[in-house]
């Protein structure tokens, strides 16, 4: 028999079973049992809401999952990078600009972001979440679901993350050279060759990519330090012809920036002051150079100079920054037909009191080049010196009367001097054997050289050179062959027509007996243009030019 023991002998017990901890009070005419099962029934009822809740949460994480995106329609045309919902509820992201009517199945223009188990991802692609996370797979995954192995978190902003789930790092995916062409990357993804450390971009369709670097190396660079060392990103060889150039350069150029700086291999000479430059089938262009001017014939010096162009896009032109002929139309330049210091023969002569011959031997070549004649006095007292040079059957008067006192010694060139093969220097003095001498030249095959002499026999103006190309003179010697009166003298340029161009001289006082070389730097004269000059006094003014066509 079991004892019982009643907490409260003032109130009512009901017994309802065999155990003790089954009875219950009564209060009044209400049971308190009623109660208890009132409190159940609302922890019931707590448990099912609190189930609802979850759903809501869970339905909110989907509407968070396709928030900025908009509900997917056949006819409208979607940019790179747009997302959009299917009818099914699933997320796809836009892998560039998308036709109307591409289907969300089209690999090549959309990537389902909603997570599917039945999926492989790879390193680099994302998913989204029940809850509006995104996630990036770290290699391969398949039947994993984020946040599992493998997948780590992408933050809403890349700077803001502080935890190791917070943070990715941007992989570029990595393949050889000979298993690349066999993988065609989407648009901007980027290919990595390890064995060769070179960078392509996907557009989408194009299989391997198309090249974006020439070498990383260990420097990532659009170009390693060999290829820039060696140039050969800007450099090519001419084609085309020596006024019309082309040249293909490697990568192709597709327009023209205005920064480009490159180097050609020219073909020839150019003829033309107006040639033109096309690189890589580009729009050609007029080649100038210093400050816009017209090049001249022979700034492009011939087959295998090399060119060093630069884009001016401000005159649409390419200028050329290396010409062979320094100055532009009608200046001077600096050019010379050679150094000083390039002699192959010299003779040695003693004054005659008449005018005696002296041996220039030229050889098989075709032209002297007379660098230097050099007068020393020996004797006992002041003289004067006369020089002439016998070209073509015409003597050309280079020295008349000049005085070379007793211990003193004169040089009568300031210039070089161009002279024909079997020409004849000639030499006379007052008094006999009282002058020496030295005369240096240059035998040359330069079949370029030019050189033209002229008595001026009349008052009138008179031709002393028309040049048969573009040229460079260095040279125009003014001699006064009056042993008693000063002459003045005018040079002048003229065009084909004769026209005056520039006055070279103008009333310039040549003194009785003098020399005067005209020239310090040389002169620019066009091809057809002429070299003129003029005295009042015939046969009184001799004159001599020595130039280059250039």
């Amino acid at each position: 028999m079991t004892t019982l023991t009643l907490p409260n002998t003032s109130i009512n017990w009901i017994y309802e079973g065999a155990d003790p901890g089954q009875f219950e009070y009564e209060t009044g005419t209400v049971l308190n049992r009623a109660g208890k099962q009132l409190d159940g029934n609302i922890n019931s009822l707590k448990s099912q809401v609190e189930s609802k809740l979850t759903v809501i949460d869970a339905f909110n994480a989907q509407v968070s999952a396709v928030i900025n995106t908009s509900a997917y329609n056949t006819t409208t045309i979607y940019n790179d990078g747009i997302k959009v919902v299917s009818p099914t509820g699933e997320v796809w992201l836009a892998l560039g600009t998308v036709p109307a009517n591409t289907p969300l199945a089209a690999g090549a223009y959309w990537r389902k972001l909603t997570y599917s188990l039945s999926t492989t991802y790879t390193t680099g692609q994302t998913v989204v979440d029940a809850n509006g996370n995104t996630w990036a797979a770290t290699g391969t995954i398949t039947g994993v679901a984020p946040p599992g192995a493998g997948w780590v978190l992408v933050p809403d902003e890349m700077n803001c993350g502080t935890t190791a789930n917070q943070k990715i790092k941007l992989q570029i995916i990595r393949c050889t050279a000979s298993t690349r062409s066999a993988y065609t990357p989407a648009v901007s993804e980027l290919l990595h060759e390890t064995d060769t450390g070179k960078v392509y971009i996907g557009d989408g369709t194009t299989a391997g990519g198309a090249q974006i670097s020439a070498d990383l190396g260990s420097n990532p660079s659009l170009a390693s330090k060999s290829e820039v060392q060696a140039g050969g990103l800007i450099a090519a060889a001419g084609a085309g012809s020596a006024d019309v150039i082309t040249a293909a350069f490697t990568p192709a150029l597709t327009a023209i920036g205005g920064t480009e700086l490159l180097l050609v291999r020219a073909t020839g000479a150019n003829a033309s002051t107006t040639p033109t430059f096309s690189p890589n089938g580009l729009a050609s262009r007029i080649i100038t150079k210093n400050n816009n001017q017209a090049l001249v014939a022979g700034d492009i010096s011939g087959a295998g100079h090399w060119m060093l162009l630069k884009a001016d896009n401000t005159n649409s032109k390419w200028m050329l920054l290396n010409p062979a002929v320094s100055g532009g139309g009608g200046g001077g330049g600096t050019t010379v037909v050679s150094s000083d210091d390039t002699l192959t023969g010299f003779l040695v002569a003693t004054s005659t009191s008449t005018l005696t011959s002296v041996g220039l031997s030229a050889g098989a070549n075709p032209f002297l080049v007379v660098k230097s004649i050099h007068v020393t006095n020996v004797g006992s007292a002041d003289d004067v010196v006369d020089v002439t040079i016998t070209a073509s059957g015409s003597d050309i008067p280079l020295a008349n009367k000049i005085p070379v006192k007793l211990g003193s010694s004169v040089e009568l060139l300031k210039r070089n001097k161009v002279f024909p093969t079997g020409s004849t220097l000639k030499l006379k003095s007052n008094t006999g054997s009282s002058l020496q001498i030295h005369v240096s030249y240059e035998a040359t095959s330069e079949t370029t050289l030019f050189s033209s002499g002229n008595l001026l026999t009349t008052a009138d103006i008179t031709n002393v050179h028309t040049a048969s190309g573009n040229s460079s003179l260095f040279s125009c010697l003014l001699v006064n062959t009056d042993g008693v009166y000063n002459r003045a003298v005018d040079v002048v340029i003229t065009n084909a027509a004769d026209s005056i161009q520039v006055y070279l001289a103008k009333s310039m006082v040549v003194p009785a007996g003098a020399s005067i070389e005209l020239f310090e730097k040389s002169k620019y004269i066009p091809s057809g243009y002429k070299l003129k000059a003029q005295s009042a006094a015939a046969n009184t003014i001799s004159v001599h030019t020595s130039g280059k066509l250039i």
